[in-house]
Parts: structure tokens; C-alpha cells; sequence
């Protein structure tokens, strides 16, 4: 008798968008912390990939485990299941999963847009937070957000998914705040977004107003910075998109060459093929 059971391990940017889709189904759902490809080492996202991997197939069999990534510098490369298939979408970051099919390139068609969507500003680092954090102007946007949170009857935005609850991210011990003053943290700033040229917002009806309310500040204040700085402008993009590109990942593996399914016990080996 064949086995249907299946299971995701995903990005936590993609939690709501993954939730949704999945929300009346009896997949087994597992999100790691956003970051893990920021780090210069690619094993390290390996690594925990795997070990949730391994983790899962402990605790039973499935016929797939989809992963919620893009290849992310190598981040997938080698991984495998024992017997599960490994389905894995052949995009260079998960900006296309969550953008649509209208969108597909992503980055590598744009390279100088700074992609936002709802997972991103719930779950990921940017350049503005990290501005507010060390000019110690956070506070006013972690409690819009502690108070989002907590009106949400199921919400996920836990300390391991959610940015704004990072424990470690937000300690000032740790990452020597006291060392930044607002000088240096806009210089700072100025190097992380000099090179953009627009910054998009992607809207895939997911999106609440605190969402929508921090990019707009968000781009205001990178807008005048890069205008103060460097004489030129950020533009603003909002993306009408689908998610068309996560439905067939998730249901229909095989009808798309944007697609990968891995059989069990091979290692993957994709980025020399995309």
C-alpha cells in the first residue's frame, strides 16, 4: 500500500503563505528560523535542513518531504532523505515561491530590488530594523508587533521563527549596541542598500496594515538616506502576486520544470543544473 503521508520543511518567511495553503490538510509542518543562508558557511543551513530531515523520518515514513527554499548559495546542495523524495523548487532564493508565476525570476532578474512581503518583515532581518535596533528606536515597532501578535488567534511568530521576538538578535550585550551611534549606524545602513534601486513589496493578499505600515516607513527612511547620501532615490514597488509557484510545489511536484523531486538516498546535486 502506498504511502501519502507528506511533510514541509520550510524558511519561517513562508509561514503564513504555507499555513494557508496547508491549513485543511494532515501535513506534517516544520520552519526553521530565517537567516540560516546569511551565514558565509552554507553547511550551516545544511546541516539543520538535515537534521530536521532526519528528525522527521524518525517519527515516520512519508513519500515526500518538501522543502520551502530556494537553493540559497548551496544551502540544499547534498541534502537527502532515507526514503522519503525530496521535492525542492529550482529557484535561486524563495522570492519566487511567494511572488508568483508572474514574477519567477525574481533577483535574478532584478537584482537591485529589495524584496518585502509579510513573512519578510515578520521573520527576517532588514536593513531598517537593524537601524532602529542599534539607534535603540525599536521598542515603538516590537510592541505594534507584540500587540499583532497577541490578537492572533493562532499565531506563529514564535522567539525561533519571529524576528521581532529574537531574543538573540535583539540583545544589546550580544551585538554591542552601545558601540553604534546614529552616524555610524546610517553609514551602516547606506552600505547595506547603497546598491538598490527599488524596493518591492509583495502583496499575495496576505498582508495587515501594521505589514503594510512598516514598509512605508521603511522605504521613506531609506529613500531620503540614499537621497541625502547619495543624490539618488529608492523607488517603490508593490507586486501583485500569486501563489501559484508554492501551490504546485506542494500538490503538483511534477508538473512544473521549475520543480526537482529527489528520489530517497540520492544527494541533491542542483546547482550546476539551474
Amino acid at each position: 500500500m502506498k504511502n501519502n503521508r507528506k511533510a514541509i520543511i520550510s524558511c519561517g518567511v513562508l509561514y503564513r503563505e504555507v499555513n494557508q495553503l496547508l491549513s485543511e490538510s494532515s501535513w506534517d509542518i516544520a520552519f526553521l528560523p530565517q537567516g540560516l543562508h546569511d551565514k558565509p558557511d552554507s553547511s550551516i543551513m545544511k546541516n539543520q535542513i538535515q537534521d530536521k530531515i532526519d528528525e522527521l523520518e524518525k517519527k515516520a515514513d512519508y513519500e515526500q518531504i518538501v522543502l520551502g527554499y530556494g537553493l540559497c548559495g548551496g544551502g540544499v546542495e547534498g541534502l537527502s532523505a532515507e526514503r522519503a523524495e525530496l521535492v525542492v523548487p529550482k529557484f535561486h532564493d524563495c522570492i519566487p515561491l511567494i511572488a508568483g508565476d508572474r514574477n519567477l525570476k525574481g533577483n535574478m532578474a532584478e537584482p537591485g530590488t529589495y524584496y518585502l512581503s509579510r513573512g519578510w518583515v515578520d521573520c527576517s532581518s532588514d536593513a531598517y530594523k537593524e537601524h532602529l535596533f542599534f539607534t535603540d528606536e525599536l521598542e515603538r515597532w516590537r510592541k505594534g508587533f507584540r500587540e499583532y501578535k497577541n490578537a492572533q488567534k493562532n499565531s506563529l511568530l514564535t522567539d525561533n521563527v519571529g524576528w521581532w521576538f529574537n531574543r538573540d538578535r535583539l540583545d544589546p550585550k550580544k551585538r554591542d549596541r552601545e558601540k553604534f551611534s546614529r552616524e555610524i549606524s546610517r553609514k551602516v545602513t547606506l552600505q547595506c542598500v547603497g546598491n538598490y534601486r527599488s524596493l518591492a513589496l509583495i502583496d499575495n493578499d496576505l498582508l495587515e496594515g501594521i505589514h503594510e505600515e512598516y514598509v512605508e516607513e521603511m522605504h521613506n527612511f531609506l529613500r531620503d538616506l540614499l537621497r541625502e547620501e547619495k543624490e539618488e532615490s529608492l523607488e517603490f514597488k508593490r507586486l501583485s502576486a500569486d501563489l501559484e509557484p508554492l501551490k504546485k510545489l506542494l500538490f503538483q511536484p511534477d508538473s512544473s520544470n521549475t520543480i526537482h523531486v529527489q528520489p530517497p538516498r540520492c544527494p541533491l546535486e542542483l546547482e550546476s543544473k539551474v
